[in-house]
């Protein structure tokens, strides 16, 4: 379930917007209680485990279920039959997806701000600097950039970092996350696409790894 207010999105029409943070906490904590023993864990992970439904969504904070089952692959939460939330059922529990969309702002449902979709090839480059009017060259750019710019990962709750410079990688075009929401002990990997010093992408454990528990408090009436 989405854990905030976001968008739903099927053949290209915005269908409804789902509940505040502090209803979908509520709803998720009794659907819980009703599975009691059959429920292993609850967890508020800091993705969304169907990447292609985010992955596919023309705006940000949205997710795209137009390639989606209903009754297989997702279940509406209703109230007096008007559609509230949804409720998604992933087929994987582990897997890797990259991020590299860009939005701008525009309008869009009920005349609200959104962030649409522009462009997937938008790049983090190595600053380019001017000192005292001296153009600096590449030689010059490449030893300032070095000493200065760093570049800074944080887990959602805080508990681990992870801090790369961008002279020693080169242009950055995307950020690679692996992850496994196994129970109490999710897994959740994220790091740039290495390149020049650091090498490529070997799968290994270089990056942001977000430590800590994603569980969330459960009690019952028993």
């Amino acid at each position: 379930m989405p854990a905030s207010e976001i968008y739903v999105v099927k053949n290209g029409a915005t269908q409804f917007k789902t509940l505040d943070e502090h209803n979908e906490l509520n709803i998720m904590c009794n659907i819980a209680e009703r599975l009691d023993s059959f429920c292993y864990d609850v967890q508020k992970l800091p993705f969304c485990p169907i990447h292609s439904i985010t992955a596919n969504s023309p705006i940000e904070n949205a997710i795209d279920i137009t390639e989606l089952t209903e009754g297989t692959d997702y279940a509406f939460i209703k109230s007096s039959d008007v559609n509230k939330s949804i409720v998604l059922f992933a087929s994987t529990s582990s897997g890797t997806f990259d991020l590299n969309k860009v939005y701008e702002k525009t309008t869009g449902y009920q005349g609200q701000e959104i962030e649409v979709a522009v462009d997937v090839n938008q790049a983090i480059e190595i600053p380019h600097y001017t000192i005292d009017d001296h153009e600096c060259d590449d030689v010059e750019i490449a030893k300032i950039s070095n000493q200065c710019d760093f570049y800074r990962m944080y887990s959602p709750n805080w508990s681990a970092s992870f801090e790369f410079n961008p002279v020693k990688t080169g242009t950055i075009n995307t950020i690679n996350v692996d992850f496994t929401y196994k129970p109490y002990a999710p897994y959740i990997h994220i790091n740039p696409d290495w390149g020049k010093l650091y090498g490529k992408d070997y799968n290994d454990y270089r990056g942001l790894i977000c430590q800590g528990d994603f569980s969330i408090p459960r009690i019952n009436d028993q």
